[in-house]
Order: structure tokens, then C-alpha cells, then sequence
């Protein structure tokens, strides 16, 4: 909280009178000690007012709420108050600045960012700005009969585009299985009829109150039901989100295009994207707004207009300024390269043809499964497109020493490079191999509907920017599936799915580091998105595996990770294997960790949280998880189930959910009290997992549900 002020009054006067007796009044034959206390009354005019208490900041509707600044007036002069964004269910007093009310609620949510500012008539002084969240008064209800006992604390509100939860508590003394049942279920919701949980993220159009909801229980015999209930929906008190971004204007025909635009959003509202007239050869990512495509392969020119990317937090929005994309004939006018290569599966045959391709560049499309035993270099302008077909690497001679390998690397300076819908196996032992690595100067990568078996790394980025890794699958990876070292900017994982060995130790499914690749320097990487990605953990009950690592130090030097968003992924840590879901260290700043779920079966002995930003970050948001039987940190006194030991960050809405056989530690949240956390809190523990857990298979099984 801070406190302004400022002087309307001038000391010019005081200044001459220290520098010299002549003028402003020093020539009236005023003694020494009437001009001393001329000056020392000056003084007292000119100190500042200082207002001391510190505003609540929460309040449950209801209930009342009251704060009365305390000013410091050197002057003693009578005092005047003023108030800035009042909230409408308070009053406010102009002669104590006494703000009070009792909310009710209709009010839940944030009120504006308030400022309470006292005057002397000459000097004044400013609280805040600072905003008073209400909470809904939650009212329980008990149901039971016969074997089965039902209960709940619905919440009675929920703000337009934020997410609303509720899981009714079920006991169950029988062996009968149970479902769910809801009535009136409100529109903008979903119901689970597993579980009983209602979700769902009203929008600014259903605003309103939806009432007499019942969710019912049955097993064996007669149904049991919570007490009807009603939800109101209130508008979204939220400013507008903010777009930007340069879109590229052009791409040779049958390179890759890739623009993903660069979003802020004051409120912290879930956004959502949208586009008008894209183009028919590029896709579009509701979550991240990656516009991404091949450009078609003929060289006639084409312009494609008008084209506008939206954002909307739910209530409001904002759009980028109209762009076009020309499309136009590669340098020197020539059309884009096309080969198709007939592998026959031979190391020699293949090498040799693989070789000739990658060298012509353009659009490289498989004939058939493919042995190699070389590392091939990719130039700018190149697609390869796997086609359905497998390129399988086996440790040879020129695999051998501890030198890090490549199935394919970019060219210094390659640009617009493509791999799509291929499958690539690495079949010796696992060492420091990358199956695709792109370094430094590398730009406009676009990785799309593979499948990397085995290996060190799936895909290893060291300093590449602009980067699209979508839709693909990774097993086996001894050390990070999807790897981004020191340098890399701008890169966009989304609806990928990795799955780490068995036994092995230290690995991710998901690495944004600022290390590089020597272990001696740091370089800061940025503008990371980790959206509706899966991540199997399969390592060993005594180590652990990690499915997301925001890494922002090296051994020698710091060196920042910012702008990182990791949101709606799924971890999925097998049976009797620990694990932990997200960490985040170091000189990390600027993260948002929200609506991930985390899957344990509350068994394993790790003495960790399940989600942490530790000491050195800033600006760390960890809301609205679930982390389901997370029990094996309860012997740590400075750790939660959910962590932040950051600065200028939050950590709220979060729960840890149990499954028949799972638990929770008694700990939810825990912030270090030296840190500047706010919000802690408003976790829910204990109830049924929403979400079962799992036991992740290996890669020649298949992992669950694909």
C-alpha cells in the first residue's frame, strides 16, 4: 500500500532567509528569535501529512466492513477527506474518511481500485490505490439416508468469466456404485454424473440468477439430495484486455507462416481468441491466438485482407488493427522445391537420399519408412512431411562419444522450417540424443503431429524464437520431451502429450531454461505458452520426475525467465511413482500457473509440493488448480500442497481433491511470510477427486486414452 503527498505551499521565502537577511521581510528590524519562529512555523507548513492503517481488503457479503484512516498533521489544521471508486454498498464520511458498509450477495466480487486522500487545506496526502473483495456468504447443507450421506457449500455467485466450482461430499457405507443427477442445471454449466461436480464459466451474456438447483445421489435405494440452491451470476467489474503485435506481411509461397500476438489482461480474466478471415491454408489457436500455416506452394502472387485477431476476457474485448498476408514467389522467382523420397529401409540407401533432399531444401515428403545413421542439416524454406511413415535412427559409428547428436539440426540462420505428420524412433541407447534441434538464429519453427520415441529430447530449442509445437507425442524421453534452453523466445506448446521412462530419474516432460547448452552462461528466454498439454510420469517411488520446469537460473550467472503462461494441462503421475506437477525457480518472473490438474495417488513419500514458485521469483500467479491426493509433503514446516515463495504474486482458488484410496496433506496453501503474496488462501480440501487417476503406460502400450 503506499501513501502520496504533496505541498501546495512555496518555501521560496525560507531559502533567501538562509542565504542572506535582505529582502522578504528581513529588513523590518525583526530580532533573531521572532524570525526563528517565523521559520519554524514555515517548517511545520511544509511537512507532509502521512496516513498510517493499512485497508482491509476482504470481506464476506453480510458481514461488515469498516476502515478509518489515521492522518499525521503536523499542522493540526481541520482536516477533509475524499474517496475515489466508493463501492455503491458502502458510505463514506468526508469529515473522519471513515469508509464502511455491509455488503451483500449481489456484490461479490472486486470493487474499482480505491483511493482515500486527506487535506489541510495546504498539504495533502493519498491511500492507495486498493481494491475490497467480497466473498459469498456459504451456507452447508447435510443430507443422508440409509448408506449414503450427501453434503455441500455451494457458493452463491460466481463474477462473469471467471470458473465456478462445486463438488458435493459424499459418504457412502455400501458397495453399490453411485451416480449423479442435477436439475436446473444452469446453461453455462456441466455436470459430472460420476462425481456430482458442476463447473462451468458463465459469460457476459448469462448474467443473472439461476435458481432451485438440485443435485441428487442414488446407489441402491432411493435417491439423496442437497437442499436446492441458487447461483447468481454478476457482471464482470473488468477493463478491457490489451492486444499487440507486428504480424509479418509476407511469406514465400510453401514456407511456414506463424504470428502469435502478445496479450495483457488487467483484470486476470481466462481469454479466449478469435479470427476473421484467415486464411484457408492457415489454422488458429482459440487459446494462444497462434495463426500458423503453410503457404500454398504455387508462386502466383496472392494477398489475403482484412484479416483481425480478437481477444475477449469474457466481459470485454480488444482486436489487433485489420493486417494482410501477401503471398509471393521465393527469391529469384523460382517455385518451391517438391520431392517425395522413397525409402526403402537400408541405412545406406536412405542416408544418401535423405541427405540429397535436406540439402535441395523445399517441401520434402516420405515414401516410405526410412533407416539412417547420419544427422541431417534442414535450410531455411524447408517442410518435411513424415507422412504417416517412421525414420528410425540406431547408434552407429558416427553416433558414438558424449557429444550431443541430432537426427536433424537447422542450418545458422535457418528460417520458416516445418516437420509435420511424421513419426521418428531412436532405437540405441538413449545418451544426449535430440531427434529435432534447432539453435541459435533459428526462427518461424513449426513442429506439428509427430511421434518421437525414445531419445534424449523429443525437440531441444536453444535459442530458437518464434516457435509452434502442436499436436504432437512424445515416449521415452530420458531427459526432457519438450526442451527450450537459454535464448528461446516466443514459443507456443499446445495439445502435445509426453510420457517419461520407467526407473529413470531428472526428467521432464515440459523444460523452459535459461541455461545453455555448455552449462557455463544464462540467457534469458521469454514469451513461453504450455497450454492443453498431457504429461505421464512413470519414474520411480525414491526420485522424482517434473511435467513442467520453468528453470530461470544457471550454475554461473543469472539469468531471467518472464512471461510464461502454463495453463489447463493435465500430470499424470503413475501408481506408487513419485513426482511433483510444476516448479518454477529462480529468476523467474511474470508466471501464470492456472487451471492445471495434477493427478497422484497419495501413496509416495516425496517431501515436496505439488505446485511451487520458490525464493527469487516475482509475479508468480498459481490459481485455480487441483492437485488430487497430494499427502507426501506433510513433513515439510515451509511448504504447502500449493507454494509460492515468491514476491508480487498469488496464490488462491486453488483445492486438493481425494480419491477412495488418496489423501490430502493438511497444508493447502503456503506463502513465506517475507514475501509480498496476496490473496492466500481460499483453497478447498478434502471431497471426491473430479478427475480419476491414472496409471500411464509405456510407449509400446500406448498411455491412456489415445
Amino acid at each position: 500500500m503506499t501513501t502520496r503527498f504533496s505541498n501546495k505551499s512555496t518555501i521560496a521565502c525560507a531559502v533567501v532567509l538562509a542565504l542572506s537577511l535582505v529582502g522578504c521581510g528581513g529588513s523590518d528590524g525583526s530580532s533573531a528569535s521572532d524570525q526563528a519562529s517565523t521559520m519554524s512555523t514555515a517548517a511545520r507548513t511544509t511537512q507532509p501529512l502521512i496516513i498510517n492503517g493499512v485497508p482491509v481488503t476482504l470481506v464476506q457479503a453480510g458481514e461488515a466492513y469498516r476502515y478509518v484512516p489515521s492522518v499525521s498533521s503536523p499542522t493540526e489544521r481541520v482536516l477533509s477527506y475524499n474517496v475515489v471508486n466508493k463501492p455503491d454498498w458502502a458510505t463514506f464520511n468526508e469529515t473522519t474518511g471513515e469508509l464502511s458498509g455491509t455488503p451483500e450477495a449481489s456484490d461479490v466480487g472486486f470493487s474499482g481500485n480505491i483511493e482515500i486522500g486527506a487535506s489541510d487545506g495546504t498539504n495533502s496526502a493519498t491511500v492507495g490505490p486498493f481494491r475490497i473483495r467480497v466473498t459469498a456468504d456459504v451456507q452447508v447443507t447435510t443430507t443422508s439416508a440409509g448408506t449414503i450421506s450427501v453434503s455441500g457449500s455451494a457458493v452463491g455467485s460466481v463474477t462473469a468469466g471467471q470458473t465456478y466450482r462445486f463438488l458435493p461430499v459424499v459418504q457412502n457405507a455400501g458397495t453399490a456404485p453411485l451416480s449423479f443427477s442435477i436439475v436446473n442445471r444452469p446453461t453455462w454449466a456441466i455436470s459430472n454424473t460420476a462425481t456430482g461436480l458442476l463447473v462451468g464459466t458463465p459469460k457476459s451474456d448469462n448474467v443473472g440468477t439461476y435458481s432451485n438447483i438440485v443435485i441428487s445421489v442414488s446407489g441402491a435405494g432411493s435417491p439423496v439430495s442437497l437442499s436446492p440452491f441458487t447461483i447468481k451470476v454478476n457482471p464482470a467489474d473488468t477493463e478491457a484486455p490489451t492486444i499487440a503485435g507486428t504480424p509479418a506481411s509476407s511469406v514465400a509461397a510453401g514456407a511456414n507462416y506463424s504470428f502469435t500476438p502478445t496479450v495483457t489482461d488487467p483484470s486476470g480474466n481466462a481469454l479466449t481468441f478469435s479470427v476473421l478471415n484467415a486464411p484457408s491454408w492457415a489454422s488458429f489457436n482459440a487459446r494462444s491466438g497462434l495463426l500458423s500455416g503453410v503457404a500454398p506452394t504455387d508462386a502466383s502472387a496472392q494477398l489475403y485482407s482484412n484479416i483481425v485477431i480478437s481477444v475477449s476476457n469474457g466481459a470485454e474485448s480488444a482486436a489487433l488493427a485489420a493486417f494482410s498476408i501477401q503471398v509471393h514467389a521465393p527469391s529469384g522467382g523460382a517455385s518451391v522445391a517438391t520431392q517425395t523420397i522413397p525409402c526403402v529401409g537400408a541405412f545406406a540407401t536412405d542416408d544418401a537420399l535423405l541427405k540429397t533432399a535436406f540439402a535441395a531444401g523445399g517441401n520434402i515428403t516420405l515414401l516410405g519408412n526410412c533407416q539412417v545413421a547420419e544427422t541431417f542439416t534442414a535450410n531455411s524454406n524447408t517442410t518435411f512431411d513424415g507422412n504417416g511413415f517412421t525414420v528410425t535412427a540406431a547408434a552407429a559409428s558416427n553416433w558414438s562419444g558424449s557429444r550431443i547428436r541430432s537426427f536433424i539440426t537447422a542450418a545458422n540462420n535457418a528460417t520458416q522450417l516445418k516437420f509435420e505428420n511424421g513419426s521418428y524412433v531412436w532405437t540405441g541407447a538413449t545418451g544426449r540424443i535430440h531427434i529435432l534441434s534447432f539453435a541459435d538464429n533459428n526462427s518461424e519453427i513449426s513442429v506439428d503431429s509427430n511421434t518421437f520415441t525414445g531419445a534424449g529430447d523429443a525437440t531441444a530449442m536453444v535459442g530458437a524464437t518464434d516457435v509452434a509445437v502442436t499436436n504432437n507425442k512424445a515416449y521415452e524421453c530420458s531427459n526432457a520431451c519438450f526442451d527450450n534452453w537459454g535464448g528461446t523466445n516466443n514459443a507456443d506448446y499446445t495439445n502435445n502429450l509426453a510420457s517419461l521412462p520407467t526407473g529413470k530419474t531428472s526428467a521432464q516432460c515440459f523444460l523452459y531454461t535459461g541455461f545453455n547448452t555448455d552449462d557455463t552462461a544464462a540467457t534469458a528466454t521469454s514469451n513461453g505458452k504450455f497450454i492443453d498439454n498431457t504429461c505421464y510420469i512413470n519414474g520411480q517411488a525414491t526420485y522424482g520426475q517434473l511435467g513442467f520446469y520453468v528453470e530461470g537460473y544457471a550454475s554461473s550467472s543469472p539469468a531471467e525467465q518472464y512471461n510464461i503462461t502454463i495453463a489447463h494441462n493435465h500430470v499424470i503421475i503413475a501408481n506408487g511413482i513419485w513426482g511433483q506437477g510444476i516448479r518454477v525457480t529462480g529468476h523467474a518472473n511474470n508466471i501464470d500457473i492456472d487451471n492445471n490438474i495434477i493427478d497422484s495417488d497419495g501413496l509416495t513419500t516425496a517431501n515436496l509440493p505439488c505446485i511451487e514458485a520458490n525464493g527469487g521469483s516475482t509475479g508468480v500467479q498459481i490459481e485455480f488448480n487441483i492437485c488430487n491426493n497430494w499427502a507426501g509433503q506433510t513433513t515439510g514446516s515451509d511448504q504447502g500442497i500449493f507454494t509460492n515463495k515468491g514476491a508480487n504474486g498469488s496464490l488462491q482458488f486453488n483445492q486438493c481433491l481425494t480419491t477412495g484410496f488418496g489423501a490430502c496433506s493438511s497444508v493447502l496453501d503456503y506463502a513465506a511470510s517475507s514475501t509480498t503474496i496476496q490473496q492466500v488462501g481460499e483453497g478447498t480440501g478434502g471431497g471426491t477427486a473430479s478427475i480419476a487417476n491414472f496409471t500411464p503406460a509405456s510407449a509400446t502400450a500406448g498411455a491412456p486414452g489415445l
